[in-house]
């Protein structure tokens, strides 16, 4: 079951990849302003979800995943978007 929005950056300061997570893809971009981040300290990779179990799906598959487990019903499309959830 999908549970929230997340967006894949890779944090240029640490050198590593992280997944923040949050209710709207935008909100990411938002925390990372809050922690003193512009947009050259890091990479956005993918956006996408994360499910209970903080697995990531990226938008197609987690559509898939809605709609495998019956979270809401749609009239079209192939990908998932945050306010699709809410």
């Amino acid at each position: 079951m999908i549970v929230k929005a997340a967006v894949k950056i890779f944090d240029k300061k640490q050198n590593k990849e992280w997944c923040i997570p949050c209710m709207r893809h935008c909100d990411a971009f938002y925390i990372l302003k809050e922690f003193g981040y512009t947009k050259q300290d890091y990479t956005e990779l993918e956006q996408g979800f994360l499910d209970e179990n903080d697995n990531f799906y990226n938008r197609i598959a987690a559509y898939d995943e809605v709609m495998k487990c019956g979270q809401r019903q749609f009239r079209n499309g192939v990908m998932l978007y945050s306010e699709d959830l809410w």
